[in-house]
């Protein structure tokens, strides 16, 4: 399945024209979310008003519709009132999902969870070390008790085998081997997190994935180049994860392509064992 992310920021009729490409090529949904445009204290109305045309504009070419909420880019959260507000509005029925990428779990994906208004559309969580909670709540907050909650994660890309792993066993709700195997890539996360001169990131702040990127051998990012300490910090926390089984399979996840620059150090990580 297509999917695509429009911006408010580059404005109504640049999205026009993007949507009746993506509809031609085959795309099936658009995700939206708050414009950079916003001011950081902008009301649930001006939200509304800003993310509004766009999805009357998808619904009407038959798209899908996710909203999004990751303040980190947009300057400012998705409240689950303006998605209602949204739900409600011209276009709202091509509505059917949220994308929840916030560090504050209880501000943000349980809000969406608990909000009567949104109780049919699916939540998909987007702040990986949350992973484990919302899966263990998605069934909870469904009449039926059917998964409410999907994942959406960037650390996938350079972990996929871990994650096949974790949703294996989140289809069995296996939780205590889920919780083991999400503590060792959170601990990943957590070393791509904050500036080099900072041993501990900042919780509150995105990883930058660049670096995974980097290590399995995609390149330095466009405007910008993945540093020794950096890749250092990386190597530190994947060799002091406690369980082999998990740093096997995000070796093999991360040396996917067998050509990278870290190539042989992730292969003495394999042939080590210890």
């Amino acid at each position: 399945m297509k999917t695509a992310l429009l911006r408010p920021e580059d404005g109504v009729e640049i999205n026009t024209h993007l949507i009746t490409l993506l509809k031609r090529l085959g795309y099936l949904v658009v995700f939206i979310r708050p414009g950079t445009n916003l001011s950081p204290d902008a009301s649930i109305e001006d939200v509304y008003e800003n993310i509004h045309p766009i999805v009357e504009k998808a619904a009407m070419h038959g798209l899908a519709v996710g909203l999004y909420s990751i303040s980190d880019v947009s300057g400012l959260p998705l409240l689950p009132e303006t998605a209602a507000m949204l739900v409600a509005g011209s276009g709202g029925k091509q509505i059917v999902a949220v994308k929840v990428s916030e560090a504050n779990y209880e501000t943000s994906t349980l809000l969406f969870l608990e909000s009567p208004a949104l109780k049919h559309l699916k939540i998909l969580q987007g702040w990986d070390p949350h992973i484990v909670r919302a899966l263990q709540d998605g069934p909870k907050y469904d009449d039926d008790g059917r998964q409410r909650c999907g994942i959406t994660s960037g650390p996938m890309s350079f972990a996929v085998y871990q994650y096949l792993h974790i949703l294996q066993f989140a289809a069995q709700r296996n939780w205590d081997e889920i919780t083991e195997a999400m503590a060792a890539l959170v601990s990943l996360f957590q070393s791509m997190q904050g500036s080099l001169f900072r041993m501990q990131g900042d919780p509150n702040k995105s990883a930058d994935l660049q670096r995974a990127k980097y290590i399995m051998g995609l390149g330095h990012p466009i405007t910008g180049t993945i540093s020794v300490e950096q890749v250092n910090r990386f190597f530190a926390a994947l060799e002091a994860l406690p369980r082999i089984e998990d740093r096997t399979r995000l070796v093999l996840s991360l040396d996917i392509m067998g050509d990278g620059p870290c190539h042989q150090r992730l292969q003495d990580l394999l042939t080590s064992r210890e």
